[in-house]
């Protein structure tokens, strides 16, 4: 198996358990799949203002970080 981001993770248990509560705060609550597609929302967001990964993790000594 390759390297996995969280986001993959995420969205591989968002895919198996769309429908499945994964927070509650107060009166809101919210599924899996519900938070996948507004963290991928904001996720395209940032990237289309140019944030990201610049520099690929195997470039990297180990106390470098190639993101934004």
């Amino acid at each position: 198996m390759g390297e996995w981001t969280i986001g993959q993770v995420f969205d591989a248990i968002a895919d198996v358990i769309p429908n499945r509560v994964m927070t509650v705060c107060g009166q809101r609550v919210s599924t899996f799949g519900e938070v996948a597609q507004r963290t991928r929302g904001l996720a395209h967001f940032l990237a289309g203002r140019g944030l990201g990964a610049h520099t690929e993790r195997r470039l990297l000594q180990q106390w470098e970080c190639g993101q934004d």
